[in-house]
């Protein structure tokens, strides 16, 4: 009975230690909503630099809209966060 209960928790041991955390589509789409949430950041802070001037500060950046089709890379975001950002800062009677 003794050993039965090692060798099961020895095997339960070695099955978590190979069993898969995360697939490689995963980790790719997951990079790629960072490098979308990155553009959106950097996208707003750009527009009111614009619109302020160089040496302003922007809002605090709102959480990104949902990307359209096709736009989910850092270019992407950037794109959307500056017309966000474009129209926020326009809106606030600038």
């Amino acid at each position: 009975m003794k050993n039965n209960l090692l060798s099961l928790i020895l095997l339960g041991g070695t099955c978590a230690a190979f069993a898969p955390t995360q697939t490689y589509a995963q980790s790719s789409e997951r990079q790629s909503i960072d490098a979308y949430y990155a553009g959106w950041k950097s996208g707003w802070a750009a527009s009111w630099k614009q619109v302020k001037g160089e040496h302003s500060y922007s809002a605090y950046a709102p959480d990104a809209s949902y990307p359209n089709y096709g736009q989910l890379t850092y270019q992407g975001g950037y794109n959307a966060g500056f017309l966000a950002g474009f129209e926020a800062v326009r809106g606030n009677g600038s």
